[in-house]
């Protein structure tokens, strides 16, 4: 799977989503969201409370903590290798 992941750094998507093998990995609003949940209630935070201080920076942060999750997860379901 290490040259999968290398396939799909190298094969970048202009808009910056990964794509393994044709498949474009994204993520959404909504995965973003769990990833900032996580970080709020890991510093004792409120959810809403905490998105609201975070910039755009952080939030782009968190968007690709959750790209590159979902990328390892598509290629451990996909390892062929016996």
């Amino acid at each position: 799977w290490v040259a999968m992941a290398h396939e799909a750094i190298v094969r970048r998507a202009a808009d910056g989503r990964l794509a393994v093998n044709n498949e474009n990995i994204a993520v959404t609003e909504e995965e973003i969201d769990a990833k900032i949940k996580e970080q709020a209630t890991a510093m004792g935070k409120e959810f809403e409370d905490y998105k609201k201080t975070i910039n755009e920076r952080q939030k782009s942060y968190f968007e690709n903590n959750a790209l590159i999750e979902k990328m390892f997860d598509f290629l451990l379901k996909n390892n062929n290798v016996d």
